[in-house]
């Protein structure tokens, strides 16, 4: 087998996991976003602030390890309604446990499903990647949906260790957390906040297409 083979065989098990996030978002995004928006944004209740809408705010970027939650937007209505501090907190709290639930999924149950598709010698192939560059991918895709779970679940698949796992995504997680909060606390104060969620839900899908663009181009011209 081919260098080349080998890597795109190893690449396979990336873009397996990746099915893992995508798959929920094909068949409940739209109920999911509809949910969001009746939920957290209708619900005049909620939008008070109070340990229930912060504890559906928690569950919901939690559920996003698995689920079609509008994460960015999650933390913008999150920012508008507890501000910018608190906000980041209960976002970066709930972002980190959404990891650990990611990473403890691919532990226990990705390595089994990734050798029946793939060979022994491919998954040394693919874990040698991870070991160079798992630490920047864990940080550079915590703001992209899909890729964000799927590096997750990756690391935890080839039982990344907790010293090169947490660094990058607790800072990673914090910086996302902060930004989105910061969208919806400067939007409200603006009245704005049906523009800064609608930024939440467009960014991410936009640096997620020159992510892949970009990921796309490096792989052709090696």
């Amino acid at each position: 087998m081919t260098h080349r083979h080998r890597l795109l065989r190893s690449v396979s098990i990336v873009l397996i996991l990746m099915l893992v996030p995508i798959i929920p978002f094909a068949l409940f995004g739209v109920q999911s976003e509809d949910w969001f928006q009746q939920t957290l944004i209708d619900n005049n209740a909620l939008a008070a602030g109070g340990p229930v809408a912060a504890a559906i705010i928690i569950t919901a970027l939690i559920a996003d390890i698995l689920l079609p939650v509008p994460a960015a937007g999650v933390l913008a209505f999150s920012g508008a309604t507890y501000g910018l501090t608190v906000s980041t907190l209960i976002g970066w709290f709930a972002l980190n446990a959404g990891s650990a639930l990611g990473r403890w999924l691919g532990i226990h149950f990705g390595l089994p499903l990734a050798r029946r598709l793939c060979a022994e010698e491919e998954l040394d192939t693919s874990r040698l990647w991870l070991d160079r560059f798992g630490p920047w991918m864990l940080a550079c895709t915590r703001g992209l949906p899909v890729l964000a779970e799927a590096s997750v679940l990756l690391a935890g698949v080839y039982r990344m260790s907790a010293k090169r796992f947490w660094p990058p995504v607790l800072f990673a997680n914090l910086v996302v957390a902060a930004a989105y909060s910061a969208l919806g606390h400067f939007a409200s104060e603006h009245d704005r906040l049906g523009l800064a969620l609608l930024i939440s839900i467009v960014v991410p899908l936009l640096l997620l297409a020159i992510w892949l663009t970009f990921s796309r181009s490096t792989a052709v011209s090696r």
